[in-house]
């Protein structure tokens, strides 16, 4: 690997002018950004949107490290590494220059700033385009959902290989904003300047999406259905959500708080109901809480990668012990257990427990299946309480609740409770919420928490920042 822009032609997007490339652009799938030939028409622009999203399910991102894996296992939500784990024990123990380590650091770097030159190649050419190619809406929609995942992908990057602003500042080094397309290498920028640029990005993204279907009262005018399941893509409220989470790393409440209620308040997300919850056939549980996904991504291998990772028939089982769970879900009695988050997403075997909230078990409903978790409604309760609990203690203590009660939890958090313990609510949550999605090591890095817990380790940038492949830092970057 050279640097971002060589990374590209070695991978997934061609080039119409390289002639090496005349060979690919044969035999790839038309999902695959190929050359401007896919953009002569509104299909062509799905396509390679649709090439965007299958990317992004990828072991190396959201279809493993960026969810259930590497991060997950960075923010301790796992236990039990042995030194013959070949996958995670150096990275469980931050030894970010072990072999194993460097691969899968360099792994998603690689692949995400591919992802991100697919994007950039898209947003070039609808930039370009005739909107009258399009159908209805479907230009605006398009075109929204490709700049707000150039600022999803960035934003991912410099939460990961960068310091975060309660550590470093703005001013600190942060990573390269590829947000053209070709062979030109793209100089890193500062943190700050990072932060701007993908709130840039989600303000075209918001405007471009004013008219997205999944806002309440919003119709479709569009004949051919492409519109439907927008939680599957990267929607209006997607992308408010994503400016909630950027303002709140940045440490701008008012703005988080106001787009996190945005989300809140549109109520096109509700909490997932007991009755798809709580039931009596392991298979009709809703385990990933459906209706609150915000952006989902759909995993037609889900099932396969829960078994190989996740359960009791796994090699390399992730998990934690049962009395890790336990301290984790504040369970004093297993029968009496209140929260669902234990009751129905773990599960005891043979005195270990296990993960299920991505178990693929036969007879799954399809509204169920498949289904990776990317951004769910939860999360604007939590960055609201976040940005209230020094100026409106009590209804900062009100969201939290508001989820509390949605995961079975009926006794209600004391109204005496101060900032302090306030925020340590919120730790709780991001710890039993975003088991297998891989927020809960952002949420330490966000508020340099000087450790972690089940971690022996002192935390900050050593463990925090991830360092950049060799090759990036030889080009400069």
């Amino acid at each position: 690997m050279k640097n971002i822009i060589v990374s590209i032609t070695i991978t997934l997007v061609a080039i119409a002018s390289l002639t090496s490339c005349n060979d690919w652009l044969e035999v790839d799938p038309k999902t695959q950004i190929g050359s401007d030939d896919n953009f002569q028409s509104e299909q062509g622009f799905k396509d390679a949107l649709t090439g965007v999203y299958i990317l992004m399910t990828h072991e190396d991102l959201y279809g493993r490290q960026l969810t259930f894996g590497l991060v997950d296992v960075l923010g301790n939500q796992y236990s039990g590494f042995t030194t013959n784990d070949r996958n995670y024990y150096q990275i469980s123990v931050f030894n970010y220059e072990s072999d194993t380590a460097e691969t899968a650091i360099d792994a998603i770097w690689t692949a995400q700033y591919n992802a991100i030159a697919n994007v950039n190649n898209l947003i070039a050419n609808i930039d370009a385009a005739d909107p009258l190619m399009f159908e209805n809406e479907n230009y605006n929609i398009i075109r929204g959902e490709a700049y707000g995942l150039r600022a999803f992908l960035h934003f991912d990057l410099l939460r990961l290989y960068a310091t975060a602003p309660a550590s470093g500042g703005t001013t600190a080094a942060g990573i390269p904003y590829a947000n053209t397309f070709g062979l030109t290498v793209t100089p890193s920028s500062t943190v700050g300047k990072v932060l701007e640029l993908i709130q840039a990005d989600l303000t075209v993204a918001l405007a471009a999406l004013a008219e997205d279907p999944v806002i309440p009262g919003k119709v479709t005018t569009s004949s051919d259905n492409y519109l439907r399941d927008r939680s599957y893509k990267f929607n209006y409220y997607a992308a408010k959500a994503l400016q909630a989470r950027v303002a709140l790393y940045a440490n701008d409440k008012a703005t988080a708080l106001a787009s996190a209620r945005a989300v809140i308040d549109g109520k096109a997300f509700p909490f997932v109901p007991a009755s798809q919850v709580v039931v009596g056939v392991p298979a009709m549980v809703n385990r990933v809480f459906t209706p609150e996904l915000i952006f989902t991504l759909n995993m037609t291998n889900l099932g396969t990668l829960s078994s190989t990772w996740l359960t009791n028939s796994s090699t390399e089982q992730l998990g934690k012990t049962p009395d890790e769970y336990r301290a984790v879900y504040e369970v004093q009695d297993d029968a009496t257990a209140a929260d669902y988050r234990f009751r129905v997403l773990t599960s005891e075997v043979n005195g270990e427990r296990y993960a299920v909230k991505l178990t693929q078990p036969e007879g799954i409903p399809t509204t169920y299946a498949n289904r990776m978790p990317v951004m769910r409604v939860s999360e604007m309760y939590y960055i609201a309480a976040e940005c209230l609990k020094d100026t409106d203690p009590a209804q900062a203590i009100g969201y939290l609740n508001a989820v509390r009660r949605a995961r079975g939890i009926l006794d209600d958090l004391s109204p005496a409770l101060d900032a302090a313990q306030i925020q340590q609510e919120i730790f709780k949550e991001y710890e039993k919420e975003f088991l297998l999605e891989g927020q809960l090591f952002y949420y330490y890095k966000r508020v340099n928490a000087a450790t972690m817990r089940f971690s022996g380790a002192v935390a900050g940038d050593a463990v925090y920042v991830l360092p950049r492949p060799d090759n990036e830092i030889e080009f400069g970057n």
